[in-house]
């Protein structure tokens, strides 16, 4: 046998599964292969420190850290209620929000009432032109809305006038 046969023999004697005949293969090759002897015994080293490792630790109480868990999952659950509570309060105040927008837009915008109990169309209406027609195909006229007051200006040149009066 060659020295890769017995690395997997070797393996099998750690695990307790070598028959007699492999046993006598085993201790002859070693008897003959110092490299392969020397593989043994670091072999039995390194699962002693295993085992010895294995061994020293500690394992907790199963029931300690059942309850550590429950608590941190209790602790989480009732911290995400907590957090949950606000969502109700954005459900109605979005909505009211909105509805205070369109009651402020529906009040500044509607017509006023002058003393003789006329109503009286707002800015934003009286700022509305589709269409000016001038009375002089050949007049030139500028159409101006007034940022400040929101009027509409009209103005119109008479094209038979002297621009020198």
């Amino acid at each position: 046998m060659n020295c890769r046969d017995i690395e997997g023999l070797l393996s099998a004697e750690r695990d307790g599964a070598l028959t007699s005949g492999q046993r006598g293969v085993l201790e002859s090759h070693l008897a003959r292969c110092p490299a392969c002897a020397e593989f043994r015994t670091t072999l039995s080293q390194a699962m002693e420190a295993v085992r010895i490792e294995a061994t020293s630790v500690s394992v907790p109480d199963v029931d300690d850290e059942w309850q550590k868990l429950r608590a941190n999952l209790n602790r989480s659950a009732t911290g995400s209620r907590e957090r949950r509570s606000f969502k109700p309060l954005l459900w109605i105040a979005t909505p009211l929000a909105a509805a205070a927008m369109l009651a402020f837009t529906f009040i500044h915008s509607s017509p006023t009432i002058d003393p003789t109990g006329e109503s009286l169309t707002t800015v934003a209406e009286a700022a509305q032109a589709e269409y000016v027609e001038p009375g002089d195909a050949k007049a030139s006229t500028i159409v101006y809305v007034d940022k400040d007051s929101g009027w509409l200006v009209v103005w119109a040149t008479d094209p038979g006038a002297d621009p020198k009066k």
